[in-house]
């Protein structure tokens, strides 16, 4: 019997997962391997300071947009090999550092505060980087420029940030990451191996995810974008989905591990991110397209609603019937971006405090006010869920423009004649601003909030 083009995909793409679970099954070995190196090389206080930061990183950061592929990472860390390299170690230390919950942890053996210390890794980051512009372009050294990226845009040094955002996406275009896998011999890239194949797409679409979250906040149009004929495929390896998620036990000692759905939460994170690209640019590059925005809204409100209502369990918070303890920041974050998403799509066309486009009809404007305000007051649950997990602390970037968007529309009611839609907003626009604020005092002092 025949084979099937289809069946030979099948059989081969089963056979990729398999190689990639065996991989990611032994990354305690290659753990106990990479941390034995480091200690051997750098002695013990670095080499733990070191193991504790990259245990940060994964816990609270990585999962958010999957920039890296921790177990071949951490194999290659202990082996010296390709997908490593020390500039991209020292920016996932600098960082994993406001994460930290350790005030005096040593970046080279002496104890220092934690911005000296995420200062020092900094600058050798920066320091290493321009040694690696002067080499063809490498995986780990795109990765760190992403993660720099994203670092930069959450201290506010927003010029920084969107230029190694840019570095990082040349760079993906010189390797032809932005490019289905199963096609890049034709392009002279030659044959990937199964972990090549892999990493490719997770960091084609966490560079994809992050276009889209800072073009959000700096109000740019989005500039890496997938193409459904020629874009890497979906990620293979779900064995993270099935590891347990906690935060640090002495921490939080009353929180209940967890599966932690990371892969399953970023497979959902990159489709809602699809949605949002499709408003940003109908709605927000030059001036407002208003022919057929009846038509437009409703297609965006059925494909917002048919991503909720496809969403896993799993990862799914009904802001109606909340848990008793929030799922992991990177589900949470998701959950908050759908509901920042409605009042994206909504916002502009609220009348009376901002300036609606001109011929936007009167009914889509009263739309506008309540969406955007249901949405708000979800969003201010969902904060309130967090805050009583984790506190108000370890937030990232996409956490705090979905808070920051809801602050806008909770400043608005706050100001309306309505005195019963006012007193509402009061506590949502008072917990905004606790958020925002707790945030920023984050980045600028050395004290836990």
């Amino acid at each position: 019997m025949s084979v099937s083009k289809d069946d030979k995909s099948g059989e081969d793409e089963n056979q990729d997962v398999g190689i990639l679970k065996m991989q990611a099954s032994m990354i305690k070995q290659w753990e106990t391997l990479a941390y034995s190196k480091l200690e051997l090389e750098r002695g013990s206080e670095a080499a733990n300071t070191i193991k504790y930061l990259l245990e940060t990183y994964f816990r609270w950061q990585n999962a958010s947009n999957c920039v890296v592929y921790r177990p071949v990472f951490i194999r290659d860390l202990a082996l010296g090999e390709q997908f490593f390299n020390e500039f991209l170690l020292q920016v996932i230390c600098a960082v994993a550092i406001r994460c930290s919950t350790d005030y005096n942890v040593s970046s080279g053996g002496e104890s220092t505060s934690m911005s000296s210390t995420e200062a020092e890794y900094l600058a050798r980051a920066k320091a290493l980087l321009s040694t690696e512009m002067d080499k063809p372009s490498s995986i780990p050294t795109i990765q760190g420029l992403l993660l720099l990226g994203q670092r930069e845009c959450a201290h506010g040094n927003l010029s920084q940030g969107w230029m190694y955002t840019g570095m990082a996406f040349r760079a993906m275009r010189d390797m032809g990451i932005h490019l289905d896998c199963s096609r890049l011999p034709i392009f002279g890239f030659g044959t990937l191996t199964v972990e090549d194949r892999e990493i490719r797409r997770r960091l084609f679409w966490a560079a994809f995810t992050w276009d889209k979250i800072i073009s959000l906040a700096l109000g740019r149009t989005p500039t890496f974008n997938a193409h459904q004929t020629i874009s890497p495929g979906p990620l293979l390896d779900d064995t993270e989905d099935f590891q347990l998620w906690q935060p640090e036990p002495h921490l939080f000692p009353q929180y209940q591990p967890r599966k932690s759905y990371a892969t399953a939460n970023f497979e959902s994170f990159v489709k809602l991110c699809e949605i949002i690209q499709a408003v940003i640019m109908q709605l927000y590059v030059g001036r407002p397209r208003l022919v057929g925005i009846g038509k437009f809204i409703q297609a965006m409100r059925t494909r917002l609603n048919r991503w909720f209502d496809c969403l896993p369990a799993e990862i799914k918070i009904d802001t109606a019937n909340l848990p008793e303890q929030c799922p992991p920041p990177h589900i949470f974050a998701t959950n908050a971006l759908y509901r920042a998403s409605w009042i994206l799509l909504y916002r502009i066309f609220i009348p009376n405090i901002l300036p609606a486009p001109s011929g936007a009809p009167g009914d889509l404007m009263r739309e506008a006010s309540t969406t955007c305000t249901a949405r708000a007051d979800e969003i201010y649950h969902l904060s309130k869920l967090y805050a009583k997990s984790f506190g108000l602390r370890n937030m990232t970037y996409v956490m705090t423009w979905s808070i920051y968007s809801a602050a806008t529309i909770n400043a608005i009611d706050f100001r309306s004649d309505n005195l019963e839609i006012a007193a509402s907003a009061g506590p949502r626009l008072s917990m905004s601003m606790r958020s925002v604020d707790g945030i920023q005092a984050r980045l600028t002092s050395d004290c836990a909030f």
